[in-house]
């Protein structure tokens, strides 16, 4: 009997179908490739890259050491996953050597001509990952070049629209969301499109104008700055950027409008992921520097030559509550008197206000708990908006009443209405309210002496009919007067 033959198990990657696999690495997307011939450049300790175009594409040249030991440079450069570059910085860039194929991966491509180190080779991309005869033979299709030029200088061709293409790509983006992939290289290189200097600094999205700390990290400058809340004018302003040795990369988002500007030129603080770097892998290294972040936030406020605001201290709230609870500021906002305005302002707050935390003012929760006279428990009271129609009567008996708006745990009060009996045009009686700092109704009610005062409770869905109205008045003439005011 003839025994099988063993299979060989040391062989654990199908080369030919990750090969026919890679092109799914790539969106196609030009500023992606774009991304990846700048990278290849930096790398390579390139100073100047000039792009030309043509009738059917463009022209790529970098002033870099270009491909080193003639055929085994162009290897070096074809082979998936490897690389060659002198670089003194390339340990800590770990390049996976991919980044080059973005370019023969995209489909519309009719050639791709790669000249350095005294040779030139053209790809026909639409042979170059799935027919092996094709591309096991590139070396009998280099061919030396009379004229050597020095760096690396890549041709190529494809549809009447790609330098159309091209150029949009490099076109700078403002605020940061979508940089050009040259954006970010300002102090590593400069770039030319047909003659014209292309746009290498950082978009304004980006830059943190106006740092609140500007320190370093691992060796590299790191700028912490706080924009508060997003707009419509600034959706991106919460985002954190990574400049990855030239390549802006999406960072972590700090909770609490902390926006962080990382900018790498050492080492290997974070990990971007690869090949295309569209993001930072959620690692230890990246919990260190969320940590390192936190400390440096939590320092600048804790230091007294800070000038502190609500937002800031609401800001640390978002990002680090139990950190934040150990600031001796609150953030709270006044309970105004209801002056009309519609529904909208029934439980509308007025500016946030810093306070400290051994100075509170009375803490009013936003919601109107309405218990029948009937039920002394409160076990069937309803939860409602309204409290500013009470502010009056608040304020008259105990003091100005005050939002908290930071969640902190600190006495706050619960305002609950009794109305009265039934009164005229589906109207009650005002009755009377109180305050307790528990579950259970107040022990002491106080008669309502506002003009009135209106709750809506909380609906169950948006239809009108789901919404209960409940007016407390003896004077309806006010009480219409502010429903034309606020168009109730």
């Amino acid at each position: 009997m003839i025994p099988t033959p063993r299979p060989d198990t040391t062989d654990l990657i199908d080369s030919d179908r990750i090969r026919t696999s890679l092109r799914r690495l790539f969106s196609g997307d030009w500023a992606e490739i774009l991304g990846e011939l700048f990278q290849n450049s930096q790398r390579a300790q390139a100073r100047h890259v000039t792009l030309t175009t043509i009738p059917d594409g463009f022209c790529y040249a970098d002033d870099e050491h270009g491909l080193q030991d003639g055929p085994a440079g162009f290897h070096t450069l074809l082979r998936l996953a490897a690389s060659a570059f002198t670089n003194p910085t390339i340990a800590a860039q770990d390049p996976m050597g991919l980044g080059i194929h973005s370019l023969p991966a995209r489909a519309d491509l009719t050639a791709v001509t790669f000249e350095s180190g005294g040779y030139h080779l053209t790809v026909d991309p639409a042979r170059w990952w799935t027919d092996p005869p094709y591309y096991t033979t590139w070396a009998d299709r280099l061919i030396p070049v009379a004229d050597p030029r020095s760096g690396l200088r890549i041709a190529v061709t494809g549809p009447a629209t790609l330098p159309a293409q091209l150029r949009a790509a490099l076109v700078p983006n403002r605020w940061g969301d979508h940089p050009s992939p040259a954006q970010g290289y300002g102090d590593l290189l400069t770039i030319t499109l047909d003659g014209q200097p292309v746009e290498t600094g950082l978009p304004t999205g980006v830059r943190v104008a106006t740092p609140l700390i500007d320190t370093h990290y691992a060796g590299n400058r790191l700028q912490i700055g706080f924009v508060g809340n997003p707009t419509e004018e600034r959706p991106d302003c919460q985002t954190s950027t990574l400049n990855w040795y030239g390549q802006l990369i999406p960072g972590p988002v700090f909770a609490g409008g902390f926006r962080v500007y990382l900018e790498v030129r050492q080492g290997r603080p974070l990990n971007p992921r690869a090949p295309t770097r569209q993001g930072v892998i959620a690692d230890a290294a990246l919990a260190a520097f969320q940590a390192a972040v936190g400390d440096h936030v939590f320092g600048y406020l804790a230091d007294p030559a800070t000038t502190l605001t609500p937002g800031l201290i609401q800001g640390a709230y978002a990002l680090n509550p139990q950190r934040a609870a150990t600031l001796p500021y609150v953030v709270i906002a006044p309970w105004p008197t209801y002056q009309g305005g519609g529904v909208s302002t029934l439980d509308e707050s007025g500016p946030p206000e810093l306070c400290r935390r051994t100075a509170l003012p009375l803490l009013v929760e936003p919601w109107v708990w309405q218990v029948a006279a009937a039920d002394p428990t409160g076990d069937s009271a309803t939860e409602g908006r309204g409290i500013t129609t009470f502010t009056p009567d608040i304020t008259a008996v105990a003091g100005p009443p005050y939002r908290l708006l930071t969640p902190t745990p600190l006495p706050v009060q619960r305002l609950w209405w009794q109305p009265g009996a039934a009164g005229p045009r589906s109207t009650v009686r005002p009755g009377v309210w109180g305050l307790s700092t528990a579950g259970d109704p107040p022990a002491q009610w106080h008669p309502v002496t506002a003009p009135f005062v209106l709750v809506l409770e909380a609906p169950s869905g948006w239809d009108v009919a789901d919404v209960e109205w409940t007016v407390g008045t003896t004077d309806l003439l006010a009480f219409y007067s502010a429903g034309c005011r606020g168009g109730l």
